[in-house]
């Protein structure tokens, strides 16, 4: 639009080189036929009607369409499913490497804990954690419900 209100003249010229060009328009044609082939979509109408280039996307400048807001496109529940799919998966693998790189381990956990919110597996953990001559006493502990 900026382009036809900027430059009239230079469109108009344009447009009317391309619509003088047979070689284009046959070009042109042959190319909107060959997608019609390899795409179909519908059977095709009984009486089809006669190829008209200057109703073609590139050359309907004149008449354009007009968003209508009656007859919208169909929504593809198939696309919209595939898309939101696509983006829980996404959402499912950032997280999982979030947490697979941000979380400490479970003795780092009780460096950081306050002592006196220490619970009684809290305490075995730590314990656990010493040495391998304090594993003897762990079941004490636990037995005992010693907590920080």
């Amino acid at each position: 639009d900026a382009v036809e209100k900027l430059f009239p003249a230079e469109v108009n010229r344009r447009k009317q080189a391309i619509l003088s060009d047979p070689g284009f328009c046959r070009v042109l044609q042959a190319f909107q036929q060959h997608g019609k082939r390899q795409a179909p979509r519908a059977a095709p109408p009984q009486n089809p009607p006669q190829f008209n280039i200057l109703n073609q996307p590139p050359f309907n400048m004149l008449n354009p369409q007009q968003f209508d807001m009656l007859n919208q496109p169909e929504l593809n529940i198939r696309e919209i499913y595939d898309g939101l799919m696509i983006v829980l998966c996404c959402v499912a693998m950032v997280l999982l490497v979030w947490r697979s790189f941000s979380t400490n381990s479970s003795h780092e956990v009780l460096l950081s804990k306050p002592l006196s919110r220490w619970n009684t597996d809290d305490v075995t953990l730590w314990v656990e954690h010493l040495s391998v001559w304090t594993n003897q006493y762990k079941e004490s502990f636990h037995r005992e419900q010693i907590t920080g």
